[in-house]
C-alpha cells in the first residue's frame, strides 16, 4: 500500500460517520492488499466492498486483537524446534501475508 493510500485509509477510519462511497473506499483500501496482483486485487476488493455488507466492526476488532497481541513471528524459534529434521517452510513470493 502506498503512503497516500495508507493516509487515506487512516482518514476514513477516523471519520465518526461514513457515506456509502466512503465505506466502499475504506473497505477497498483495507482489502486490496489481500491479493497478490494489485490491479486485479483492487477490482476484487472493490467488488467485495459493495457486496459483503454490513461489516461487523466490533467483532472484526475483537478477532484482530488476538493476532496482534501475540504475533506468530515472536514464536518462530519455538515452532522451528517442533519441526522434524530437514523440514522446509515455503511462502508464496507474491503472498501479501508471507
Amino acid at each position: 500500500m502506498s503512503a497516500p493510500q495508507q493516509e487515506r485509509l487512516r482518514e476514513l477510519e477516523e471519520l465518526p460517520h461514513r457515506t456509502e462511497e466512503q465505506e466502499v473506499e475504506l473497505l477497498t483500501l483495507a482489502w486490496f492488499t489481500d491479493h497478490a496482483d494489485p490491479e486485479r486485487g483492487w477490482h476484487w476488493a472493490a467488488q467485495g466492498a459493495r457486496q459483503r455488507r454490513p461489516i461487523n466492526w466490533a467483532m472484526n476488532g475483537e478477532l484482530g486483537k488476538e493476532g496482534h497481541a501475540d504475533p506468530l513471528d515472536e514464536h518462530l524459534a519455538e515452532l522451528r524446534a517442533c519441526l522434524p529434521a530437514r523440514a522446509e517452510l515455503l511462502g508464496g513470493c507474491d503472498d501479501p501475508w508471507a
